[in-house]
C-alpha cells in the first residue's frame, strides 16, 4: 500500500436511497480507516438483463457451468451450486464488480475497498492491524470470505495470528485490491471471464488456488497474490441459505 492507503471505496448496491447509502457507509466506519476516502455506488441488476443486451455488451454465462448438461466432470460433484446454470443474478454481481475493476484501472488506483452492502461487521476492525498490509506484495486481501471446508484438502495457509494464505472460499463482500491486483485482472483474465462469466465467488479462487472446479484450474492462470484475515469479521446477510439472495434462481 501507498501511505494514503485507500484510494477509493466502491459500494456494490442495487439501491442508492440516501438512506440506504448512509447506513452503509456507517457500516464501513467500522473499518477504522484513518482518512476520508471518496466512494462510488454502483450495481447492476442482473435480473433485468436480456439475451439481447448481453450480446451487446460482449458477455455470456459460461456454458459448462451446469454438471448435469456438460461435459465438465469433476471428483467432488455434490455442490448444489454446480448443478444449475449461471443465474442472472449472478451475472449482474459478476458485471459489478467487472465495472469496478475497469474503473479503477482506468483511474490506476493503487489500493481499492470493494464492498457489497449485505455485509456486516460483527465488531469494529482496528486498521492499524493491518499495517503489515503495507509491506506486502499482494494482489487481493479478503476482509471477509467463506473458507469451502467441505471439500477435501481446502484448508488456510497461516502466515501469522492475523494473516493467512487462504484456501478456495466464497464471498467477496468487502475486500482489498491493490494496483498490481486490478492490472492483471483486467490484463490477463477479463476478455476470457466476459466470454464464460460465472459466479465472481467462484472466479477469484480460480486465480489464487486450486479448486474443486478442475476445469477452471485448467482454463486460467493462478497469478493472484493473495492473502486473508484468519478470523472472519463479519457475516453476508442476504444469503441463498436465508433465500433472500439477489443472485438465486427465481424458483428458489
Amino acid at each position: 500500500m501507498t501511505e494514503k492507503a485507500i484510494d477509493k471505496i466502491y459500494i456494490i448496491s442495487l439501491d442508492w436511497s440516501d438512506e440506504h447509502i448512509a447506513s452503509i457507509l456507517k457500516e464501513i466506519d467500522k473499518v477504522g480507516l484513518p482518512h476520508e476516502v471518496p466512494f462510488e455506488v454502483l450495481g447492476i441488476d442482473g435480473r433485468k438483463l436480456t439475451t439481447h443486451h448481453m450480446q451487446l455488451m460482449g458477455i455470456e454465462a459460461y456454458k459448462d457451468w451446469n454438471l448435469n448438461t456438460s461435459d465438465v466432470h469433476v471428483k467432488d460433484n455434490a455442490n448444489r451450486y454446480w448443478q444449475r446454470d449461471v443465474t442472472l443474478g449472478e451475472i449482474g454481481c459478476t458485471l459489478s464488480h467487472i465495472a469496478v475493476w475497469e474503473d479503477a484501472y482506468k483511474n490506476g488506483y493503487d489500493n481499492i475497498l470493494v464492498y457489497e452492502d449485505d455485509f456486516v461487521f460483527e465488531k469494529p476492525m482496528d486498521w492499524s492491524q493491518l499495517d503489515k498490509v503495507k509491506s506486502m506484495n499482494y494482489d487481493l486481501f479478503y476482509l471477509g470470505r467463506l473458507l469451502q471446508t467441505g471439500f477435501q484438502g481446502v484448508q488456510d495457509t497461516p502466515i501469522d495470528d492475523m494473516i493467512c494464505k487462504p484456501g478456495y472460499s466464497y464471498q467477496t463482500h468487502a475486500l482489498l485490491l491493490s494496483k498490481n491486483g486490478i492490472k492483471k485482472l483486467v490484463e490477463n483474465h477479463l476478455d476470457k471471464y466476459k466470454k464464460m462469466i460465472f459466479v465472481i465467488d467462484e472466479f477469484l479462487p480460480a486465480l489464487y488456488c486450486e479448486t474443486p472446479r478442475t476445469d477452471l484450474n485448467y482454463i486460467f492462470e493462478k497469478d493472484l497474490i493473495t492473502f486473508a484475515l484468519n478470523e472472519c469479521v463479519g457475516v453476508q446477510y442476504r444469503t441463498e441459505m436465508y433465500n433472500n439472495s439477489l443472485t438465486q434462481p427465481h424458483d428458489i
